[in-house]
């Protein structure tokens, strides 16, 4: 296709670089349903007063109609533009400025998509509608673009009405002319492939023949990286189980060798008398008071007066950080006793 400069027909019209066509308006309309006339005529007569046709209030009607039918008219516009020759500078001008007296469905918000006049036309005349959408779009002067093309509603409708052969010959042209990635499949991917494959390929149906052959092992890569994903995954996942197993069952090997060691100590300690009990559990600052059973620190206040001196003196010192229990019971009993 020619290069010729692209603009944003839209900002033309915004900032008053072109003029909205009202004789070209008025052909477009004249066929609309006359619920669609009345719907225009009060949105324009909200906005501006009246019902009367304006630059100002033709731009109105296009934001905010809110559906803009694909009328005879344009279509026509745009066949004559999908038969221009892309090669002729001046003849891609002429028909794109024709385009831009009637580009009013191109540049509306809520265009209909459906394309239902493609399922009636002659393939000929569907075929030259797509590509003048597509040279359209790739000059600015259609809104359209992106994912959302009207390239790819229209194409879609065409793929399911003709055979293989002329759809794909159609895509050819597309791709070849147009930089849309996402046109016509709708799928960057899938346009990508098309031109990897059109270098190999003897035809357009054979270009989607190697399409479907790329975008199979696609799939299967996929899939494959799904299931390796998978089972890395749930190898993971076992490992981590077993390293949480290991350190339970460590946590509960160390459990049990605590408790054995306790009850093999208090078991010790209960032999012995109140004063070498008490004076070896205030020895030993290794281990909490806690640890030892609540019986341990029950002793009447006789055996506490007997106590050493230096022993009852040691206790106040190991047990005066405790707030409850028997061993703070066995701390204000021992203190008490100091204080008399």
């Amino acid at each position: 296709m020619i290069a010729l400069p692209r603009i944003r027909l839209w900002n033309e019209f915004w900032h008053y670089l072109r003029q909205p066509d009202k004789d070209a308006f008025g052909e477009v309309i004249q066929n609309w349903p006359p619920e669609l006339i009345s719907k225009l005529n009060k949105v324009i007569k909200d906005r501006f007063g009246d019902e009367r046709f304006t630059g100002p209030s033709i731009m109105e009607a296009m934001q905010r109609l809110g559906y803009w039918p694909l009328d005879l008219v344009t279509a026509s516009v745009l066949i004559e533009l999908g038969n221009a020759n892309v090669e002729s500078c001046d003849d891609l001008t002429d028909k794109l400025n024709k385009l831009a007296r009637y580009s009013f469905y191109l540049l509306a918000c809520g265009t209909d998509i459906r394309f239902e006049c493609i399922r009636q036309m002659p393939r000929e005349e569907a075929e030259s509608l797509i590509r003048g959408l597509a040279i359209a779009e790739e000059f600015g002067y259609s809104e359209s673009g992106g994912s959302v093309s009207l390239v790819n509603w229209s194409f879609n409708v065409f793929r399911q009405i003709h055979p293989l052969a002329d759809w794909a010959r159609l895509a050819d042209w597309i791709v070849l002319h147009t930089t849309n990635p996402y046109i016509p499949f709708n799928f960057q991917r899938t346009r990508h492939q098309w031109e990897h494959s059109r270098e190999e390929a003897t035809s357009p149906k054979d270009t989607w023949r190697l399409v479907n052959e790329a975008e199979a092992l696609h799939q299967k890569r996929r899939q494959e990286g799904i299931e390796r994903e998978e089972r890395e995954s749930l190898a993971r996942s076992e490992e981590r189980e077993h390293k949480r197993r290991n350190i339970h069952e460590a946590h509960e090997d160390r459990k049990a060798i605590a408790t054995n060691d306790r009850v093999n100590i208090c078991k010790t300690l209960a032999e012995l008398s109140d004063e070498k009990r008490l004076e070896a559990i205030c020895r030993d600052e290794s281990r909490p008071l806690a640890f030892y059973p609540d019986s341990f620190a029950e002793i009447d206040y006789v055996s506490a007066r007997n106590l050493p001196i230096e022993l009852r003196q040691a206790l106040i010192k190991r047990l005066h950080i405790m707030r409850k229990g028997p061993w703070r019971k066995l701390f204000m009993q021992l203190d008490s006793i100091e204080h008399h």
